[in-house]
């Protein structure tokens, strides 16, 4: 998260999001992922929410505290009056250097101790230590028993959408031993220039890790509030981790990984080993079809000079 962002039409989603899942009941713990400086990039400009009676039903008391930010900024954010009722807590350290993570993590959980929902808000959603990226293992470090974590994330174009949410909560499931996870899909449609009528898409996920049934209640409750709002579409989508083999077995002698089966949204399970994404799975695929081809081609390669080398022999004069 940077300044330059704060109050944009994503704050409004997310943080709308966020009150609904805590409630009257539930502290919220924000983790900001806190990069100074800005990037240069235009996002964080959409601010036409400002003037949608339809954001403004969503949450009155959101849209005023938001609207009416002194300053665009974090500090201004913590300071606003747009938190849950039973409180929030803020771990706002700038994202160190690589080799220094560790120690940040665990501060973060300590400073974030209290929370029963923890937010993630790195700048494009998870992946390596970098200071864009929230990674698994932090998501793990911040898991407990009646705790949530809800992360945000950002599709792109690599494969289509359902594969890449199936990839995500594959991945979650995995790597945090997730007991539920479920994820609001959203998208915004903003103007591509101020004044345009243009548009460009704005999509925005929201996956929380370890939802209770309270919490996925409330998330539903929120989605069907979201799809009244003109020029935005939604999704929720849930997984179920539905059993676990956690050590790894073996088969005709070989060691292979554990297994993991998962029953999606239509209840149908899914079990796998490759646990690689999509995308590298069938990279992988095509590299090898790749290399097949060019043994075979070099299997022909080497008849067809052996063929070469003999014909000279019979043609060669003999002495």
């Amino acid at each position: 998260m940077r300044d330059q962002y704060a109050g944009d039409v994503s704050d409004v989603l997310k943080f709308a999001f966020l009150r609904a899942l805590a409630g009257a009941d539930r502290t919220l713990g924000i983790a900001w992922y806190y990069a100074p400086g800005d990037d240069g990039r235009p996002d964080g400009r959409h601010l036409e929410w400002r003037g949608e009676p339809a954001w403004r039903r969503l949450d009155e008391k959101l849209h005023t505290g938001l609207k009416t930010l002194p300053e665009r900024s974090i500090a201004a954010l913590e300071r606003a009056a747009i938190w849950p009722p039973k409180g929030s807590l803020f771990h706002g350290e700038p994202i160190p250097p690589r080799g220094e993570r560790g120690a940040w993590g665990t501060r973060k959980r300590s400073a974030l101790d209290d929370a029963d929902i923890v937010f993630l808000d790195p700048d494009t959603g998870i992946g390596e230590e970098t200071e864009k990226h929230a990674t698994y293992s932090e998501i793990q470090l911040l898991r407990k028993p009646g705790r949530a974590i809800v992360i945000i994330t950002f599709p792109n174009r690599s494969m289509k959408y359902d594969a890449q949410l199936q990839q995500l909560h594959e991945r979650l499931a995995i790597e945090t031993r997730a007991e539920n996870i479920i994820t609001l899909r959203t998208n915004v449609s903003v103007p591509g220039a101020p004044g345009s009528r243009s548009v460009v898409q704005r999509p925005r996920w929201f996956t929380v890790v370890d939802p209770d049934a309270e919490l996925a209640a409330r998330a539903k409750t929120f989605f069907t509030a979201l799809k009244l709002i003109p020029r935005v579409s939604a999704k929720l989508d849930s997984v179920r981790p539905a059993l676990r083999l956690d050590e790894p077995h073996h088969d005709g002698g070989r060691s292979r990984p554990p297994l993991v089966a998962i029953v999606d949204q239509q209840g149908r399970p899914h079990v796998g080993q490759d646990f690689r994404p999509r995308g590298l799975r069938s990279a992988a695929r095509d590299r090898d079809q790749r290399l097949d081809l060019l043994v075979a081609y070099g299997r022909r390669l080497g008849r067809v000079l052996r063929w070469f080398r003999a014909l000279a022999h019979l043609s060669r004069p003999k002495p």
